[in-house]
């Protein structure tokens, strides 16, 4: 997975459409807006104010971006033209910053790659001035995303360990993750599949110490490519869905229609060609939504790789032109490279050998310049360096903190010793008093450590029988699911018919039933008295009393069917006296 974050996106609130926010979200949102429309606010307040909206609005709200940072562009611009001083001026410089930041973004979706570029770049010179170190690890980790994309992985590793170092040095956890979980995507594209599992588990684990949705789904949905790449596909899938819950919690189109491009491709490896299509078409109408070009060239391409296998050459090569003409738009090597070796396979199909080698030359270009020796040596030596690094800092660090210590310790002694005398009087005392509050909190800890223990004992209880009854009723599910016609059956006796069976708890009273008797179809949707085990009991019984009358009787009309099984649910309820 390899993302932009942390970037400032500012939102300009009338051409919001209406979401669901929380109480305090909505708050905010309030007297945010009171700033903007009030026509007393400074200009430095309004870019404040428009900070502060875009940490709640930006997810779903990309197409009014530009617009709105060429409106901040101006007013900053323009007061800073009256050369002010001091906060006026930080804040200025610092909403212009997060102005270009998004701008930058939009360009890189676009696949307008230079432009996106320079205008990052114009950001991390405004973040210098100002000397906002947070400002520029997100800076310059953004860069080497950039460079990551268009396999220059010498410049994306450089640029994501420094700006780890950066972050790391703040004590930025949320920045430190994401850094981890960059350079792990590298990892993974170099095919270290142990190290980038390292790393990205080290960027989850901060992740939800720190709670963040975003950054979780997004390194869920990481951990699941990477099983996907050890062949391990339903583990893979339980990462992927995990990862879109959160994603459509929070509204996160981009984040949505990559899981389900994912979620696809896992189906896809598994052999379920018609599953994995719905997953690919769903996120391609996303991205194309939102114009991303990125992710239309990874959903085009997989689409077409589902297709051709089906059978549709035409159709797979109307895709795989799409996935290559926007791959070369964006000057990325590895989407040219699997475009141009699709379209090499279905050049050869249509018996077109000058187009198919064509194809087939530019594949190997692009993978000898993705995937050679000097970059995997790069990649060891980088991490040598980072490392050597990150302890030498750590070295400087306490060795200046001893220093310090001395001197303090230098200038307090005559002051100590002056004091010792009166101290000891005020120590003995407090002593004193300390030893019977211990007293008296060690019998108090006591008694909440045996209670304690009664409670953890029940609970363990109670979560052991909940976790037996919870056992029995999946597996029970298992046995009614059994009973009911296979869908291979179904599809043979109705080929033009579909079910949808979504029981309310694990099993249930309501079940669907299917017999074939002298050339006829008898087909039943049942709905048994109870609901839950109960129900499911019923509805085992109820199964069986319809198969009688059909196989035993040898009954085809429906309404003697129903009253012959009345009679054999009855006979079987009469069995018992209550």
């Amino acid at each position: 997975m390899k993302r932009l974050i942390f970037l400032l996106l500012f939102l300009f609130p009338l051409l919001v459409k209406p979401q669901n926010f929380s109480g305090e979200e909505q708050h905010v949102i309030d007297s945010i807006n009171a700033i903007i429309i009030n026509p007393n606010s400074d200009d430095t307040l309004l870019a404040t104010a428009y900070l502060e909206l875009s940490g709640i609005l930006y997810v779903s709200n990309m197409d009014t971006m530009i617009p709105l940072c060429r409106k901040i562009e101006s007013i900053a611009n323009n007061k800073l033209a009256t050369n002010p001083t001091g906060v006026v001026k930080s804040k200025l410089l610092n909403a212009l910053s997060g102005a270009y930041n998004n701008i930058a973004f939009i360009y890189m979706s676009t696949g307008e790659i230079d432009s996106a570029l320079a205008y990052l770049h114009k950001s991390l010179k405004i973040v210098e001035e100002i000397g906002d170190k947070e400002g520029l690890a997100t800076g310059i980790n953004n860069i080497g995303y950039i460079y990551n994309n268009q396999g220059n992985i010498l410049k994306a590793l450089d640029y994501y360990h420094r700006s780890l170092k950066i972050e790391e040095e703040l004590g930025n956890k949320i920045g430190i993750a994401t850094s981890l979980n960059n350079i792990a995507s590298i990892y993974k594209d170099q095919d270290d599949d142990e190290k980038a599992l390292e790393y990205y588990n080290k960027s989850l684990k901060i992740l939800k110490k720190l709670k963040n949705k975003k950054g979780i789904a997004s390194s869920l949905n990481s951990i699941g490519s990477l099983y996907e790449e050890l062949r391990n596909p339903k583990k893979a899938l339980s990462y992927y869905f995990e990862s879109l819950k959160i994603q459509e919690e929070i509204g996160n189109k981009e984040g949505i229609s990559n899981c389900l491009n994912n979620i696809g491709f896992a189906y896809f490896n598994q052999g379920e060609i018609d599953s994995a299509l719905i997953y690919y078409n769903t996120s391609l109408k996303i991205r194309e939504d939102i114009g991303d070009k990125d992710g239309i060239i990874s959903s085009s391409l997989r689409i077409a790789k589902a297709v051709l296998i089906k059978g549709n050459i035409s159709l797979a090569k109307r895709y795989a032109l799409q996935s290559l003409k926007l791959s070369k738009e964006l000057g990325y090597p590895k989407n040219i490279k699997f475009s141009a070796q699709l379209l090499s396979e279905i050049y050869e199909k249509e018996n077109n050998s000058s187009l198919s080698l064509e194809m087939l030359k530019l594949y190997i270009v692009m993978n000898d310049s993705i995937n050679n020796e000097e970059t995997n040596k790069a990649t060891a030596k980088q991490q040598a360096k980072y490392e050597y690094e990150k302890q030498k800092l750590l070295d400087d660090s306490e060795y200046e903190k001893i220093i310090a210590v001395e001197i303090e310790a230098k200038e307090k002694k005559q002051i100590t010793i002056y004091a010792v005398i009166g101290g000891l009087i005020f120590v003995i005392v407090f002593l004193l008093f300390v030893f019977n509050r211990l007293k008296i909190t060690r019998k108090q800890k006591d008694v909440i450590e045996s209670q304690k223990e009664i409670v953890v004992a029940a609970h363990h209880q109670l979560e052991e029988k909940n976790q037996e009854i919870l056992d029995s009723i999946t597996y029970a599910k298992r046995i009614q699911s059994a009973i009911l016609p296979t869908d291979r059956v179904v599809k043979e006796c109705l080929p033009d018919s579909f079910i949808i069976y979504k029981p309310k708890d694990i099993v249930a009273g309501d079940f669907y039933w299917m017999e074939q008797k002298d050339n006829n179809i008898l087909f039943a949707a049942a709905d048994c008295t109870g609901h839950g085990v109960p129900g499911a009991m019923v509805s085992v019984i109820c199964n069986n009393a319809l198969n009688r009358s059909v196989r035993e009787h040898g009954l085809t009309v429906p309404g003697k069917i129903l009253d012959e099984a009345s009679k054999i649910v009855v006979e079987e309820f009469e069995k018992s006296t209550e």
